[in-house]
């Protein structure tokens, strides 16, 4: 009642996302009733384990040609192995 910008359908909404989120479960045995889960909670606020995936495919991709790459001296560099060539041989 102190909060005169919350009505019904902000509520229900918030409690919807809490239910469906697993952070708010529904207490056995108790009609109406409803108590806040710490460990759901903690799970939602817990940043995403890093996809490992990503780096595992940029090792298999092949190198690209790009227009500047004839100004790189790669070999001198030791960057590419001998024998090593970004432009297919015709």
């Amino acid at each position: 009642k102190s909060k005169p910008n919350m009505n019904y359908d902000k509520l229900s909404r918030a409690l919807r996302y809490y239910y469906d989120k697993n952070i708010m479960t529904k207490v056995h045995g108790k009609r109406y009733a409803y108590k806040f889960d710490f460990q759901g909670l903690a799970q939602v606020c817990q940043p995403p384990a890093p996809d490992h995936t990503l780096y595992k495919l940029q090792g298999n991709l092949a190198p690209l040609p790009f227009p500047g790459i004839s100004k790189l001296n790669l070999m001198a560099s030791g960057v590419a192995g001998p024998g090593f060539s970004y432009w297919p041989s015709s």
